[in-house]
């Protein structure tokens, strides 16, 4: 599929102490929306943060709208993505007003009127009283769950061409998890091709109805990207018993063997190995391949460690 991108990225190196991010190449779809998968410690909010403009001390090259590009256009960079980070950003005092505040000094995009209906929405800042039974709406006096619905609320009354959202349904109950996929689904339709959505989840359910495009990561080095409709064709999964094992095993991108049979994920152009066999072939799910794509990473690393001590 051929379309215009919302970020494209190159040659993006960011280490830390024991931990270094390489992205030879990256392009986010416009249009549409884009989940980044991985474990915890996989590098996802530091991608982010970099997509996001926050991160600027990182080698290569970030380009957005196929035009912008920092820092000559931090501003209308900025003005143009909402952001919400996986913790919360907002001071433990603030009530709506003091967001409200915050949010319309920092963005000429902001709207107070907006806020205040998606704040009503999320049921927000009118759930907790103290002893005179007067509102008091402090994000100190919220959940996690909460928390983010704010981050999200401040998110969504502005103006923006692309949202970046850092696990925005790990804190959420399960309703509030179904309706974020609504509210990213109508931002996308809303925008007739001009919005797009990138988000990281290690929840790989809450979200996979909803993603275009996915991006799975593991050590902060991308496994796999694409077209989610074009990997569950490049993909399949097959399930057999034992005495198929060894012939399938040598061609499986990841094999997982039990007392009873073998589960593994081969590409679709690799399906002759199967001839003289007899297993199940199943399609795959978003869920299933990036967790056995992350496995197969797993046992690499295994066996190279277990080489360099030899």
């Amino acid at each position: 599929m051929i379309t215009e991108n919302a970020i494209s990225a190159k040659n993006i190196e960011k280490s830390y102490k024991g931990f270094t991010l390489e992205i030879p190449e990256l392009n986010i779809p416009k249009g549409f929306t884009t989940v980044i998968i991985g474990k915890n410690g996989s590098g996802k909010t530091t991608l982010l943060n970099i997509l996001a403009a926050l991160y600027l001390d990182y080698s290569g090259d970030v380009t957005y709208f196929d035009k912008l590009k920092m820092p000559d256009d931090n501003y209308e960079i900025k003005t143009s993505i909402g952001y919400q980070a996986s913790q919360c950003y907002f001071a433990s005092h603030w009530t709506k007003k003091d967001i409200s505040k915050a949010m319309a000094s920092s963005f000429d995009n902001f709207s107070k009127e907006k806020f205040d209906e998606i704040c009503t929405e999320f049921e927000l800042f009118a759930l907790k009283k103290d002893k005179n039974n007067k509102a008091i709406g402090r994000i100190n006096t919220f959940s996690d769950g909460m928390k983010m619905k704010a981050m999200l609320a401040s998110v969504l009354a502005r103006d923006t061409k692309l949202l970046i959202l850092d696990e925005p349904a790990s804190p959420l109950d399960p309703v509030m998890r179904d309706r974020l996929c609504g509210i990213i689904g109508d931002y996308i339709a809303d925008g007739n091709g001009e919005h797009s959505v990138i988000l990281s989840t290690h929840n790989i359910a809450d979200t996979e109805a909803i993603s275009d495009y996915a991006i799975i990561i593991d050590s902060g080095k991308i496994l796999e990207q694409g077209w989610t409709t074009e990997l569950s064709e490049k993909y399949l999964i097959v399930t057999g018993d034992l005495p198929d094992y060894e012939k399938v095993s040598k061609n499986a991108v990841y094999c997982e063997k039990s007392s009873v049979g073998f589960t593994a994920l081969l590409l679709s152009e690799n399906v002759n190995c199967l001839s003289g066999t007899d297993v199940s072939e199943l399609p795959v799910t978003l869920s299933q391949l990036s967790v056995m794509l992350m496995k197969s990473a797993e046992n690499r690393k295994g066996s190279e460690n277990n080489e360099q001590k030899l």
